[in-house]
């Protein structure tokens, strides 16, 4: 559904990941991180540059390795267009779809950090072996819920990444145009 997911680790210094539990679960949005420029490329079209941003969601399951919330996040072009996975995964947040009127309003994603939403975590093992939560769906809180956020830290990882990003445009941007 989205470009990337994360969980927190299980402790800050042994490196390893304990993955939000699998299964339908109450989440609330904790951050929106502009992540910046990224460069996309798919299939032989050219590359280019689009903008990215993160959600970074609590669930209501607590890791008892760190007694924080577990977290999952999900990675987006940061766009309204038609075909938009932004535009679908917040449409599915809200239980309708966006009209094209409506995607034509910014969007204050800002404005959404404290909502409730039920998602649907699934377990995904990484390349490296490494499992972790990926959020596959979002859908509606149940009417009444509330999941407050709970000692939110932004994890450096995000920073990293944001960094991997303006070295890849840099990189992007330095490469001579094909004619």
């Amino acid at each position: 559904m989205a470009d990337n997911v994360s969980t927190r680790p299980a402790t800050a210094d042994d490196g390893k990941y304990d993955p939000a539990p699998a299964g339908p679960t109450l989440i609330v949005l904790a951050d929106v991180i502009d992540m910046g420029l990224r460069v996309e490329q798919f299939q032989d079209n050219p590359g280019r540059l689009v903008p990215k941003v993160a959600l970074v969601f609590q669930t209501d399951a607590t890791n008892p390795g760190t007694r924080a919330p577990y977290e999952v996040s999900a990675e987006f072009t940061n766009s309204m267009h038609p075909k938009a996975t932004l535009r679908a995964f917040l449409g599915n947040w809200r239980g309708k779809k966006f009209t094209d009127e409506e995607a034509l309003k910014p969007v204050a994603l800002a404005t959404l950090v404290g909502k409730c939403a039920t998602g649907l975590v699934e377990h995904i093992v990484s390349r490296k072996g490494r499992t972790y939560g990926k959020l596959a769906t979002v859908m509606p809180a149940p009417k009444g819920a509330k999941l407050a956020v709970r000692d939110y830290v932004r994890g450096e990882q995000w920073e990293l990444r944001k960094a991997d990003y303006v070295a890849e445009v840099s990189q992007f941007q330095a490469k001579p145009a094909v004619a």
